[in-house]
């Protein structure tokens, strides 16, 4: 998640533990957490615009049960709603600005404002969307034209201020340098020139659905709401038709992590929006059909609702990823203990304490050895794939960029840091996981022609710079 924007880290650094089982639990926790808040604010958002309880608590479940992949359910934050959990809030806050009496809207525009900044601090990407979007809709659904209102100003302004506060918050006097702001873009440079890119698999059926028909919904959509706005004049009270023109605008640029990294599991982590709109047409076929020929309301309704409940949980169940040897949905769920499965399949559930906490502990000459060598307000550069719990239990910074700073994946990432480190702590144990080849022969490179050996513990060698 940190590598996404600054919040994370700065609300993090209250519940670090030396414990990295308690750390990780904590994680989860934070993970889980966050993850309810935008279930919940999310529910509320689609009943809004689907005007159904029952077809939003639907929409909800079941985005929710595909977002579990795999062996390890909270593994990566960045893969659950906790990247955007302010989005559904900022949304309603829109719906509201729209439906409300100009005495009021001026408040619900500063909230949207608010909800923006905090996100641009928390998920730099997620909040530079909506700022965008939250500019360029207030415009767009302007009553009057020409369409000049001071809205989108007050809007634009409000959200920069939160963010400079925040940021000064979170940061100190730092975050107001020039330098604060570019380094924010980073990430967003370095995925957009196609690090971590997978391709589109079009021999998956999946892909047609959600790489092409979903992202035409959304342009369509966007088109739609932009002539209704255009011709009528704008219209502050349509918020179904003005949301939907927001929501479907955040969809697409949201899906732009997809369409880089074109894995199930990346599509499901962003889905929730595109699929809101989606449903959202679905619905209103229904309906349309169902006012049409009022002799079917009831029956022919109630079964083409059904129908669309069965192909949902269809895909809930049986979904596959070609790319990917792993389990989603329902039963990729099934893999985590829960009270759910408990009361279903009868067995005991229990926490078990994951074998990769047994392998990260850190033994107390290392430990001394890290506190003996590099002073309190000084950084630690660790060459490990455990370099969070060195980290955790002397309380010490991180000198490399990446952590674990086994898996830096750019050389860039590796060299800024060498440049500075008087002192490399290396870790001989094997790493415990996947390690970059190519960043390890450089590090060992640098210390065969630049440091010298000159201590060493249980499992790290220390070495001094001497060129």
């Amino acid at each position: 998640m940190t590598q996404y924007g600054v919040g994370p880290g700065v609300l993090f650094s209250y519940f670090l533990d030396a414990s990295p089982h308690r750390t990780y639990e904590t994680a989860a926790a934070v993970t889980l957490a966050g993850s309810l808040f935008f279930y919940c604010t999310f529910y509320k958002l689609a009943s809004l615009l689907l005007r159904s309880r029952s077809w939003a608590l639907l929409l909800t479940l079941f985005a929710a049960v595909m977002n579990f992949y795999g062996p390890m359910p909270f593994r990566a934050p960045s893969g659950w709603p906790l990247r955007f959990p302010l989005a559904p809030l900022f949304f309603i806050a829109f719906v509201y600005y729209w439906t409300s009496a100009r005495k009021t809207q001026v408040a619900y525009l500063c909230a949207a404002g608010f909800l923006a900044a905090a996100s641009t601090y928390w998920v730099t990407e997620i909040g530079i969307y909506l700022i965008c979007i939250g500019i360029f809709c207030c415009w767009a659904t302007e009553k009057h034209f020409p369409r000049v209102s001071a809205d989108p100003l007050i809007f634009a302004v409000f959200a920069a201020s939160t963010f400079i506060a925040l940021s000064v918050l979170g940061s100190g006097k730092g975050a107001l340098s020039f330098g604060y702001y570019l380094k924010l873009f980073e990430p967003l440079l370095l995925y957009a020139g196609g690090f971590g890119a997978w391709p589109v698999n079009w021999l998956a059926p999946y892909e047609y659905p959600l790489t092409v028909i979903i992202p035409l919904i959304l342009c369509a959509t966007v088109l739609w709401a932009l002539s209704c706005d255009f011709k009528q004049g704008g219209n502050k009270t349509d918020a179904p038709h003005n949301i939907l023109l927001m929501i479907s605008l955040f969809s697409l640029a949201q899906l732009t992590k997809f369409w880089n990294m074109s894995l199930a599991a990346v599509w499901f982590s962003n889905a929730y929006f595109p699929a809101l709109v989606f449903v959202f047409w679905i619905k209103t076929a229904i309906d349309q059909v169902s006012r049409s020929n009022p002799s079917i309301i009831f029956a022919h309704r109630s079964a083409l609702c059904c129908g669309m409940a069965a192909i949902g949980i269809f895909y809930v169940v049986a979904f596959k990823d070609p790319w990917m040897d792993t389990k989603y949905g329902v039963r990729g769920y099934w893999l985590y203990p829960s009270m759910v499965r408990a009361a279903l399949d009868g067995k005991q559930q229990h926490r078990d304490t994951p074998t990769v906490f047994s392998a990260v502990e850190v033994s107390a000459a290392d430990v001394a050895l890290i506190e003996e060598l590099v002073a309190p307000e000084d950084q630690a550069f660790i060459y490990s794939s455990r370099d969070w719990a060195f980290l955790l239990k002397t309380k010490r910074a991180p000198g490399f960029q990446f952590i674990p700073s086994t898996m830096t994946p750019l050389r860039a990432q590796i060299d800024g840091p060498l440049s500075r480190a008087k002192l490399l702590l290396i870790d001989n144990k094997p790493p415990l996981w996947r390690m970059d080849q190519q960043m390890s022969d450089i590090i060992l490179e640098k210390i065969a022609s630049e440091y010298s050996l000159i201590k060493v513990g249980d499992d790290l060698s220390a070495y001094r710079r001497i060129k």
